[in-house]
C-alpha cells in the first residue's frame, strides 16, 4: 500500500524523522560539553562554568544575534542543573500567563524540583513582563 502524502497515521522510521527535523536541530548540542565558543563563559573558568561548580545559577542575561545558542545554552543549563525548563516570550506572553508559569514553578519548587524561566526575545530587559519575571524569580530563590 503506498502511502498518502499527508497521511500522518503509518509509522515512520528514525530515519524518516530524521530527515523530517531541521538541519539546526540535528546538530544542536545535546550536552553542555559539547557546545563550540563561548570560551568565556563556558570555559574552564567562565562566569557560567565557575556557577555550575559552586552549584549556584543565578539570574543570567544572554544578549546577542539570533542563531547564536541562548536558547540551546539555556536548555542545556536546565538539563546540567536537573531544573524544569520553561521558555515564555516577552513580546508574546502576557501577565497571566507568566502567573501559570509562577504557580506551576511554585508548585514543582514544593516537590523538590527548580525551574529555569527563559524569557525569550527580551528588548533590553526593559519590557515589563521581564522586570516581573526577574523579580518574581528573584524572590522565589532559596
Amino acid at each position: 500500500m503506498m502511502m498518502d502524502l499527508f497521511d500522518s497515521s503509518g509509522s515512520t522510521s528514525p530515519s524518516q524523522d530524521l530527515a523530517q527535523r531541521p538541519l539546526a536541530d540535528i546538530l544542536r548540542p545535546k550536552i553542555l560539553s559539547h557546545v563550540i565558543g563561548q570560551c568565556q563563559i563556558l570555559g574552564s573558568n567562565g562566569s557560567l562554568s565557575t556557577m555550575l561548580d559552586s552549584g549556584i545559577l543565578g539570574s543570567i542575561v544572554f544578549w546577542g544575534p539570533p542563531g547564536v545558542g541562548k536558547t540551546t545554552i539555556a536548555r542545556l543549563l536546565a538539563q546540567e542543573t536537573d531544573l524544569y525548563f520553561v521558555q515564555i516570550s516577552a513580546i508574546f506572553s502576557g501577565i497571566p500567563e507568566l502567573r501559570r508559569v509562577f504557580e506551576s514553578a511554585r508548585i514543582r519548587r514544593d516537590n523538590g524540583q527548580g525551574t529555569l524561566l527563559f524569557v525569550d526575545e527580551s528588548p533590553s530587559g526593559s519590557t515589563k513582563l521581564s522586570r516581573i519575571a526577574f523579580y518574581r524569580l528573584w524572590k522565589m530563590a532559596p
